[in-house]
């Protein structure tokens, strides 16, 4: 009997509450949608085209003796501080690394360069 009296409650409440969802709520939302990503859209291009980018170039002559690998990184370490005192900042934002080995007049040079985003 308690369960009989349990149901027509919960009928009755359940019959009192309607929620009425608004005509537009899909289209509302889809249009939403569309405009954040536009807009994101439109931000991540802005950034894009403003940044501009400088290369910068170093030849290293190896030393008798010393790996390439070595070499290769200080080479790099010259280039990287030659962009810092040049553009007057600590933190660059390097883009690409580039390591080239020549042969010159009988030496080898290693020809290294940066792209630093600024």
């Amino acid at each position: 009997m308690k369960i009989i009296i349990y149901i027509v409650i919960l009928l009755a409440v359940t019959s009192c509450v309607t929620v009425k969802a608004p005509d537009d709520l899909v289209s509302d939302t889809v249009k939403a949608g569309t405009d954040v990503y536009d807009s994101v859209k439109d931000k991540m291009s802005n950034k894009d085209s403003s940044t501009t980018k400088r290369v910068f170039t170093h030849e290293y002559t190896i030393p008798n003796g010393e790996a390439i690998g070595d070499s290769s990184f200080q080479c790099v370490n010259i280039v990287t501080e030659t962009a810092r005192k040049i553009l007057n900042n600590n933190k660059l934002v390097i883009e690409e690394t580039l390591t080239n080995l020549i042969d010159k007049d009988g030496d080898s040079i290693l020809k290294c360069s940066i792209v630093v985003v600024v």
